[in-house]
């Protein structure tokens, strides 16, 4: 039978998207040699659609590769930095969210409290580069972690008898619920209806899940908090680094919850004030939760 490594091997080594390779290759000449790997993620992976926003993380030896000291600083306290970029590549133009962070502080993030890189992460990606046979076997590891953590997390909440998509239907509605998302309540099973997810469930028969239940119960309640003002602290942070996140994140609330708020010039003066009172309405009107 094959191992969580196997599996995700299969997808680190798949070749990616030749406009995904294309971006890769900027990000990767953009932030240098310290650049170990490019990984596309998200929504565009999963449901390519016309002019997608694409979502990439890129991952560095340090963060000196970031020019301007107080974005260092951000990163170091609270990583990932994100940035928009643009790629020409021939008659197209992807518009690119790039988030950096070290390979260290993402191998870390595997087993952090909060879900939102391990929740992230045990889904399908496309690594775009990576720089040698050392970081391929760092992320693959990281990835692998990702997915025992997700499933791990919910496992114990299971009951006796349940399929592999009800266990990851259930690992990315708490996931959810823990971070500040504008994502339809049907989303979960969505993401989860892939073989991908049983053949990973697969490979990770046998746990204990009774003996943990109360203590699983416990950390989800925490996670929902803590994941959240985690996640208001990183949009914050976003409003000094990222280039049209404004019409970004009202964009994405529009898509996925159907809820439209409206940027306007008050907004864009003062990105971290506008972020809070779009952030606000879009609650009050249920396109955030």
């Amino acid at each position: 039978m094959k191992t969580i490594e196997d599996i995700i091997a299969c997808e680190v080594d798949a070749v990616a998207a030749a406009p995904i390779a294309a971006c890769a290759d900027v990000m990767r000449r953009h932030f240098g040699p310290k650049t170990a790997a490019v990984i596309f993620y998200g929504g565009a992976l999963r449901d390519p659609a016309p002019d997608p926003l694409l979502d990439f993380y890129v991952l560095v030896d340090d963060l000196s590769v970031l020019a301007h000291p107080v974005a260092r600083v951000g990163a170091w306290l609270l990583p990932p930095t994100v940035y928009f970029m643009t790629v020409t590549d021939g008659p197209a133009v992807h518009r690119c969210k790039v988030a950096v962070m070290t390979a260290h502080d993402f191998a870390k993030g595997m087993t952090a409290f909060a879900p939102h890189l391990w929740a992230r992460f045990s889904q399908a990606v496309s690594v775009a580069y990576l720089r040698d046979a050392a970081t391929r076997m760092r992320v693959i590891d990281a990835l692998s972690a990702a997915v025992r953590r997700t499933a791990d997390s919910v496992r114990p909440l299971m009951p006796p008898i349940y399929t592999a998509h009800e266990l990851w239907t259930r690992a990315f509605s708490e996931s959810y619920a823990a971070e500040l998302r504008p994502e339809r309540t049907s989303r979960a099973a969505e993401i989860a209806n892939t073989p991908r997810f049983g053949a990973l469930s697969a490979a990770m028969f046998g746990a204990d899940r009774k003996r943990s239940a109360a203590r699983a119960r416990v950390a989800w309640g925490l996670r929902r908090p803590w994941g959240k003002f985690l996640n208001a602290l990183r949009l914050m942070k976003a409003a000094f680094t990222y280039d049209g996140g404004l019409d970004y994140a009202v964009a994405k609330i529009a898509r996925h919850s159907g809820v439209k708020v409206a940027v306007r010039d008050s907004d864009r003066r003062v990105p971290l004030l506008g972020g809070i009172r779009i952030f606000v309405e879009a609650w009050r009107r249920g396109g955030v939760r």
